[in-house]
């Protein structure tokens, strides 16, 4: 999912992914709310989480969640569209 043309949540696996900033998925990663999002191994995304499937699988959690994400993005810049290459 995207807001303000950046990335904010995705699903990997059975498990969310949430974007959010540095600081806070410092602190989620502290509370084991979240895990570290480190899709290649030794390369962690410092501002993406992995929310546990069985925490939003409640409706009302993952709507918490995408909110979470989608806030955080608009405050970021936008990206600029991607225009497309001619063959």
């Amino acid at each position: 999912m995207e807001s303000n043309n950046q990335i904010f949540a995705g699903v990997w696996g059975p498990d969310l992914l949430v974007r959010v900033s540095e600081t806070e998925a410092k602190m989620l990663i502290e509370a084991k709310e979240a895990s570290l999002f480190d899709p290649m191994g030794g390369r962690p995304m410092r501002e993406h989480v992995m929310i546990p499937g069985e925490t939003v699988a409640d409706d009302q959690r993952l709507t918490e969640w995408l909110e979470r994400g989608a806030s955080f993005a608009m405050t970021l810049a936008p990206k600029p569209k991607k225009t497309k290459k001619s063959k």
